[in-house]
């Protein structure tokens, strides 16, 4: 299931913040991770959106993203984001969508007596095993 890390952050040193980027963006790329917000403009329509800068990365899988920001690769370039800036960020994990939950193995068997619907039967996989439903 497809992970997000994001980041809600005010940059406190400019200079020194443009070198988190720089070597963030390889190991993004190294765990599959793929930038869809970096910035921009925005507008806070609900509650209070303290600081001005939100970026969203999507990776692979929500384990993926937690390896990211576990790895021992990412931790001296986390440490350039922490000494240069104050933030949030949160990993979160996809919700399955409707052909995702619905995405199941189906047996019908229906028994007719001279075109007409005599017995129904049908197995349905769920997450559990195989149900019978009648």
């Amino acid at each position: 299931m497809t992970g997000y890390a994001i980041f809600q952050i005010e940059i406190t040193n400019p200079e020194e913040y443009k070198n988190y980027v720089a070597k963030a963006s390889g190991l993004v790329a190294k765990y599959g991770g793929e930038y869809l917000v970096r910035g921009g403009d925005y507008e806070c329509v609900e509650g209070e959106w303290k600081l001005p800068r939100t970026v969203v990365v999507k990776f692979p899988s929500y384990e993926k993203a937690l390896e990211f920001y576990n790895s021992e690769e990412y931790k001296p370039v986390r440490q350039i984001r922490l000494d240069n800036s104050v933030g949030n960020v949160i990993i979160i994990k996809k919700t399955k969508n409707k052909e995702e939950i619905m995405e199941k193995e189906v047996l019908v068997i229906v028994d007719l007596k001279e075109g007409k619907l005599e017995k129904f039967m049908g197995w349905m996989q769920s997450d559990e095993g195989m149900s019978v439903r009648k």
